[in-house]
């Protein structure tokens, strides 16, 4: 898919390095993703504070702010093949290295794509 619309719908809550406001829409130089984009806009609530509890290691997690479910991101100039968008929206919105691991497991970062005209 080349030069294409899309739309990111957020499944789950999103954690980012920016403090949960926008997760990345382009991939580091370490990682690994076969797809780019630019945003154009987005509909985000306000972020929202995840936080929980370690059972492992008997202990609070650290509070983070997150883009809650629901937010959505259009994005412009998308260039990625299908297979790229599909292991992307089976494995979550990740950096390489992860930088939220204790979140990964729980579903975090996880989205829908769709095309929009």
């Amino acid at each position: 898919m080349a030069a294409r619309q899309g739309l990111r719908v957020a499944r789950r809550p999103a954690v980012s390095p920016t403090d949960g406001v926008c997760p990345a829409s382009r991939p580091t130089a370490a990682s690994s993703w076969a797809a780019c984009a630019r945003l154009v806009s987005a509909a985000v609530p306000r972020a929202q504070v995840v936080s929980g509890w370690d059972l492992a290691n008997w202990r609070p997690k650290p509070a983070q702010r997150a883009a809650p479910s629901g937010s959505v991101y259009w994005l412009d100039a998308l260039e990625a093949t299908p297979q790229a968008l599909g292991k992307l929206a089976a494995e979550g919105l990740w950096p390489d290295p992860c930088d939220a691991p204790q979140r990964r497991p729980e579903g975090f970062n996880r989205f829908t794509f769709a095309v929009w005209p």
